[in-house]
């Protein structure tokens, strides 16, 4: 269940339902769905099987999806603009990034996620740690955070301004 504000969604075994929070009305449900991944900027983000979708949040109206081609339901965050998608292709462990326009569903990138060794079984899903701050996705890498951010909102030229050897964003 993910709730806001104004929505509070429901999933059910076969459908989402959508609820205004104050009086718990009905406000819309999808048939066609039953998960809601992320809520961002009047949007919901919704998965099934291998789509993602965003659909207004107040109306339930579609306004776009776009096939993710991963093998399992992983997890998506929305910061900044972008939607954050973690691709599972060969095993349990998420092992790409994919970008999409929060707005329109343009493939914006895809990045190699880096995984860390665990104690307990071997393997550690970075997706365990995706945590979106300050118009950035932080995420771990064996002993580096490793930030992703969009620079097409930035005065940044790529180029390290600090001295530090890392790539200003």
């Amino acid at each position: 269940m993910v709730a806001t504000a104004s929505e509070l969604y429901v999933p059910l075994s076969d459908s989402l339902l959508v609820l205004d929070p104050e009086t718990g009305d009905e406000k819309w449900r999808d048939d066609s769905r039953d998960t809601v991944n992320a809520v961002g900027d009047d949007m919901a983000y919704v998965t099934n099987g291998n789509v993602l979708a965003a659909v207004d949040s107040a109306t339930g109206d579609e306004r776009w999806q776009v096939e993710t081609n991963r093998r399992e339901s992983t997890d998506v965050v929305v910061a900044g603009g972008t939607i954050y998608c973690s691709i599972t292709e060969d095993d349990a462990v998420a092992d790409k990034l994919v970008l999409y326009d929060a707005t329109t569903g343009d493939h914006l990138g895809t990045y190699e996620l880096p995984t860390t060794a665990d104690q307990d079984d071997g393997v550690l899903d970075a997706t365990n740690y995706l945590t979106p701050a300050g118009g950035k996705l932080y995420t771990v890498s064996d002993n580096a955070l490793v930030a992703f951010c969009d620079k097409s909102d930035s005065d940044s030229d790529g180029e390290d301004s600090d001295g530090d050897d890392t790539d200003d964003c």
